[in-house]
């Protein structure tokens, strides 16, 4: 069953593309030491969670890019009681550490977990890495994003 209730069949390349970005999912969340990765794509209703790989807990009714509306699209939260507006609400369900990440296409990636943060700076080391996605997607992608635009 899909995440958002209704039954999929997912057959060949399908398959084989949403096992990629599961493993891509898990790699990044075990590498960064989360929990869960949840990946969200903008829809016209909203946020639109894609795929959640690691334990659903109980902060995840509140948590999605929204929540995180006005901080910076790429930010680590060592301490979830830090983020504006909704960090002690998070905190009080349980989350201790928050991450995000811009995707291309306004598409966003969660990390949370429910223990302290402990990797710490790897946001600003990936910066240049971010810097380069979004120069390779094009200039409507907002990361820092290229203004740049071919000259004939």
């Amino acid at each position: 069953m899909a995440l958002d209730g209704t039954t999929e069949t997912l057959r060949g390349a399908a398959r084989a593309d949403r096992s990629s970005l599961q493993d891509a999912l898990d790699g990044i969340r075990d590498d960064l030491g989360f929990d869960t990765a949840s990946l969200f794509v903008s829809a016209p209703a909203g946020w639109r969670l894609l795929e959640r790989r690691g334990p659903t807990q109980p902060w995840h009714v509140v948590l999605d890019p929204s929540a995180l509306e006005g901080t910076p699209e790429t930010a680590e939260y060592t301490d979830a009681r830090t983020i504006p507006g909704v960090g002690p609400r998070l905190a009080e369900l349980g989350c201790a550490s928050v991450a995000t990440l811009p995707l291309p296409y306004g598409g966003r990636l969660l990390l949370d977990s429910s223990t302290s943060g402990s990797v710490g700076g790897w946001v600003e080391r990936a910066r240049p890495y971010l810097q380069l996605t979004s120069l390779m997607s094009g200039p409507q992608w907002v990361c820092n994003g290229s203004s740049t635009r071919a000259r004939a």
